[in-house]
């Protein structure tokens, strides 16, 4: 090495370390022999910063004038030396990336400290225990390049050097990502593999997922694999239960009325959606009214509902028939159901007076006997044939009494007359109060249309059994 006094004393860093003094032969000859790259930064005692080796002009011909690279700064530990190849030792060229320190100014700026070399306060950036496992880590790379001819070799010898620079707090934290899987998508992956094994578990835990947060995919996913299986094994009821649960009321009403017994939990999912809903509340309610007042009977609840519904939204509905008063009601009822009544008639007279033909139909209606209490009553006035005989303005009038007609009066005959008189007599009084006269013709009404409501309209073509003649 030539005398120190005779040139600048340079110091270079390489690769993360620093090494020097060098006098300008020095580093020619180190040049020379390719033991310094040339994005090396040298600097001497005079010099303001660090700078580009090949800014040097002496040395940049000794690279054989190439030209200077944009570097930053990179700090070095104090004391670091050049690696050092023993004499004698087995190598192998082989190419190594060099480290580049071409970095933004923006970006982490490195420091070395040489005497009174000029510092660079740090930006955040990594730690000096993580900078020095890195450097560490290229120290034993260039190493293995420079000791071992055989790559299979180097395979070798880095691997377990790799897995000691690995921190162990590197491998704890992959484990914990493991570990800290979401639980609600790891039971729901479960529930789904151990469905056909064990459902009712396995659908519970669905159920749970789906109640808990039906917003994320999570639960979408575990809500359509608990109604898939419950549509599969005709299980609606429970799966009406489950969308109420999520208060989608509409939902399970649709699945309860897939199941008759399940009725009662339709009206009642029905009713909620209607608290619950402003858009389709008369809708909703007159679905409602209809369930009470169809298949589950329920009158008292069914007309207190529509007095709600004529209070919110009067006169738009069909059920103006349950506010009436009970003559009211009674005086519908019968005007809807009279065919019934022509008919029995008819068929009485047809069979008591078979020689007896009417030229018209007789009139039904509804009136009051001498008590005061309500009876059915068929009237015929016109002319007949009786036989071969024509006779003209006949008078007939008949009561309904216990299911059968009785004539209570006639002129036909004088013993016709009798007989009529002496029924009038004893039949008087056996009429129905009002109550139980809406009950009769309810009833009748509910035998002869079982699937009507008792506000809907019929003709007589309604009758399953008979048409009027």
């Amino acid at each position: 090495m030539a005398d120190p006094a005779a040139s600048p004393q340079y110091y270079v860093g390489v690769g993360g370390q620093q090494t020097g003094p060098y006098s300008d032969a020095d580093l020619v000859l180190q040049i020379q022999q390719q033991q310094i790259p040339d994005d090396a930064l040298i600097w001497a005692d005079g010099m303001d910063d660090w700078v580009p080796i090949t800014s040097i002009p002496s040395f940049q011909e000794a690279f054989g004038g190439g030209t200077a690279q944009e570097l930053t700064k990179t700090e070095l530990p104090s004391g670091a030396r050049m690696l050092e190849v023993p004499a004698g030792a087995k190598t192998t060229e082989v190419p190594v990336a060099k480290m580049s320190f071409a970095k933004k100014a923006a970006a982490n700026e490195a420091v070395f400290k040489v005497g009174g070399a000029p510092s660079v306060k740090r930006r955040a950036g990594p730690s000096r225990k993580t900078v020095l496992s890195l450097l560490s880590m290229g120290l034993v790379l260039g190493s293995a390049f420079y000791l071992y001819s055989s790559w299979d070799d180097l395979v070798k010898e880095i691997q377990p050097l790799l897995a000691k620079l690995v921190p162990e707090s590197s491998r704890k934290d992959r484990t914990v990502e493991v570990t800290q899987a979401d639980p609600r998508e790891t039971e729901l992956r479960r529930a789904q593999s151990e469905l056909l094994l064990q459902p009712e578990a396995s659908v519970q835990s669905l159920r749970k997922l789906a109640i808990a947060d039906r917003t994320d995919a999570i639960g979408k996913e575990a809500l359509e694999n608990a109604l898939a299986f419950y549509r599969q094994s005709q299980r609606f009821a429970d799966a009406g239960r489950l969308m109420s649960e999520m208060k989608e009321h509409e939902e399970a009403a649709k699945f309860f009325l897939m199941e008759p017994p399940s009725l009662e939990e339709a009206e009642g999912a029905i009713f909620a959606a209607y608290e619950a809903s402003q858009p389709k509340k008369r809708d909703l309610l007159v679905r409602d009214i209809g369930l009470l007042l169809g298949p589950l009977q329920k009158m008292d609840l069914a007309e207190e509902r529509i007095r709600a519904l004529e209070k919110n939204h009067p006169g738009k509905h069909p059920f103006g028939y349950y506010l009436k008063t009970p003559d009211e009601k009674i005086a519908d009822l019968f005007g809807r159901i009279s065919f019934h009544f022509v008919q029995s008639l008819l068929q009485h007279i047809a069979s008591e007076f078979p020689a007896l033909g009417l030229e018209s139909r007789p009139l039904v209606e509804i009136t009051r006997d001498g008590s005061g209490r309500l009876l059915v009553q068929g009237k015929y006035r016109g002319n007949v044939r009786l036989n071969r005989d024509q006779l003209k303005d006949v008078r007939f009038v008949f009561w309904l009494v216990d299911e059968a007609w009785v004539v209570v009066e006639t002129n036909l005959t004088d013993e016709r007359r009798r007989v009529a008189s002496a029924e009038r007599s004893r039949r008087q009084g056996k009429g129905l109060d009002t109550k139980g006269m809406l009950t009769y013709l309810q009833n009748i009404f509910r035998q002869k249309f079982p699937k009507t409501g008792l506000h809907e309209a019929v003709t007589a073509k309604a009758d399953p059994s008979k048409t009027l003649e």
